[in-house]
């Protein structure tokens, strides 16, 4: 790089800095900073960006995907020391990646640690992924700092795969908030089902168990989250394919502060939610994806869903029935359901009947007169 253009650059990254922090403009200066390597950048790129980096910075900042990438060629992992936030698109070069990262930064200052894998490309298949040393990332890590893990799509079958599992259950996380198992079909082991023990994490707010394929062991995993969790925000979605919804979950005390329930694609019929909902239950919603179900099975449909939680939706804001209203007089008989007053969010895509209901009838429910947002997409 040329003086000039070395200059250019400078100035738009010390401009960048003396902006508000935002997301968008993290983006920029994570992809500014790749212009610069070796000791120029150690010497006087990094202590410039560290001394003018705010904690509103420190709050938006993710190591992008992009930086594992570019480490292939680089001097220097210093990058990731200016971010406690690590994001990396899992693959062979990720794995080298990670590897420097712990050998010549460390990762015990990092909160935030994201992996997911590479999509596949035609020629390979999920042996071909490298294997996540579960136990050596775990050493590296501050897991009494870390506040958000997800391993979405890095967990599966198989010995490998239960050494993982076996090494996550010996951690403690006392500040975890946030936990991303999407497509974890480790769930099905045991070592994990005990790992997953509500007093491991007494800050677990966010559970996502989208995609793992629990069987019997899975079940066993729901259940411990039902006796003792304190999360406000539970993923199950396309989970509960073999695995009946656990009997007392929806009665759970400590579930009452439960506030985000995804149990979409999971082939529930209309019976199964309202039983999860009805009376007795503790559940208090503010967002309910219920979407590309079986809701038209059972007694009633989705009204009768409906009808049948007034307790558990009585604090509802966000409202999720994509592909479950199949029938003219369904949507009807939805479109007369006036509860709850919170409610301003109703997402009915693909629902191909609503061209069949005249805008008047739209225009002239209670239901849809008090909503901020009414998603109608119909392929």
């Amino acid at each position: 790089m040329d003086a000039q253009t070395h200059e250019a650059r400078f100035g738009q990254l010390r401009s960048l800095l003396q902006q508000p922090p935002t997301p968008h403009r993290w983006r920029e200066i994570a992809a500014l900073l790749l212009a610069w390597d070796g000791a120029r950048f150690d010497e006087q790129i990094f202590p410039y960006v560290q001394a003018h980096m705010s904690a509103g910075w420190a709050r938006v900042a993710v190591a992008p995907a992009s930086w594992a990438e570019a480490l292939a060629t680089r001097e220097s992992a210093q990058l990731y020391a200016l971010t406690p936030a690590v994001a990396l698109t899992w693959d062979r070069g990720a794995d080298e990646a990670l590897r420097r990262i712990g050998d010549e930064v460390g990762l015990g200052h990092v909160h935030t640690l994201r992996l997911r894998a590479a999509p596949l490309r035609e020629d390979e298949d999920e042996h071909d992924r490298p294997i996540l040393d579960v136990a050596r990332l775990l050493r590296q890590l501050d897991t009494g700092r870390l506040g958000e893990l997800a391993l979405v799509d890095v967990l599966g079958r198989g010995e490998a795969w239960e050494e993982q599992a076996r090494a996550l259950s010996q951690q403690l996380m006392p500040s975890l908030r946030v936990l991303d198992l999407s497509g974890c079909a480790a769930v099905e082991s045991s070592h994990l089902a005990q790992w997953l023990d509500p007093l491991r994490f007494p800050s677990l707010e966010a559970l996502d168990l989208t995609r793992s394929g629990t069987d019997e062991d899975g079940s066993f995993v729901l259940t411990r989250l039902s006796e003792r969790s304190p999360l406000r925000a539970l993923r199950l979605r396309r989970t509960l394919h073999e695995t009946p919804l656990p009997e007392r979950l929806g009665a759970c005390e400590a579930l009452a502060n439960l506030e985000h329930l995804d149990l979409s694609d999971n082939l529930l019929e209309a019976d199964d939610v309202a039983a999860l909902l009805g009376p007795g239950t503790r559940l208090r919603l503010r967002t309910l994806d219920v979407g590309e179900n079986q809701l038209r099975s059972g007694e009633g449909g989705v009204r009768a869903v409906l009808d049948a939680a007034p307790g558990a939706l009585e604090r509802l804001h966000t409202l999720i029935l994509s592909d479950d209203v199949h029938e003219p007089a369904a949507l009807e008989q939805l479109l007369a359901w006036a509860d709850p007053p919170t409610l301003r969010v109703l997402d009915l895509s693909d629902t191909p009947e609503v061209v069949e209901i005249p805008p008047a009838r739209f225009l002239s429910s209670r239901l849809i007169a008090q909503l901020d947002a009414l998603h109608l997409r119909v392929y």
